[in-house]
Parts: C-alpha cells; structure tokens; sequence
C-alpha cells in the first residue's frame, strides 16, 4: 500500500513510497519512493498531502493509519473532508492517559511552531 511520510519540523517534507507483496514464492519487493516533495512551511506541506492524497488511483484504500505524532485531529479533517477518497477502515489512536468519555483535541500546529 501507499505510506505517507510527513516530517513535522523544519525541513518540511512529504514522501509517499509504495510497499506491496509480490506474487511468487522466494520473491521481495523493497519499498519505492513515488513521490517526494520539500517545502517551506508546514502549512504549504498539509496543502501538498491534501493534493497528492486526493490524486491517488485508489478510491477506497483498505485501511488509513494515523500517526498520532502529526496531528491526528487536523489530518483526519483535511483529507477526508476534502475528496472522493473513503478508506474502508480509519485507524486513530488515542491517548491512553485521556478516559472515555472525556475530548482532547490538541493543537499540534500550535506546538511545533
């Protein structure tokens, strides 16, 4: 499947790399960078995860996995609430020390800046 890399301090990046399971016995198929961007600010690097997200060939993606290190909160609202794109399965872990049924909803774009 795809992997979206987001480095949430300077320099700012995205990468997308391809990690798949080959057909045949005794076959390997290491991960292949696809797409690589660096950018300024991380603003103009959710913009770029948005866009490239949204560009996938793959209208229904088995399983999205969010890291909690990035903001999970933000990157939920802004990939899906943006496209055509619905993952059968949203991954989202929560913070153990927060008990249900109490909300959280750090700022991470706060914290990093």
């Amino acid at each position: 499947g795809y992997f979206f890399h987001l480095n949430p301090l300077p320099p700012f990046n995205l990468t997308v790399t391809y990690a798949g399971k080959p057909l045949g016995r005794g076959t390997g198929m290491l991960p292949l960078d696809i797409h690589s961007v660096y950018v300024p600010s991380m603003d103009t690097q959710w913009s770029a995860l948005v866009s490239t997200f949204k560009s996938m060939n793959h209208h229904s993606p088995d399983l999205l996995f969010i890291s909690p290190f990035i903001g999970n909160c933000q990157v939920v609202d802004r990939l899906l609430g943006s496209g055509s794109i619905h993952p059968k399965i949203i991954y989202v872990p929560v913070n153990p020390l927060e008990p249900p049924p109490s909300e959280a909803a750090p700022d991470f774009l706060a914290w990093w800046s």
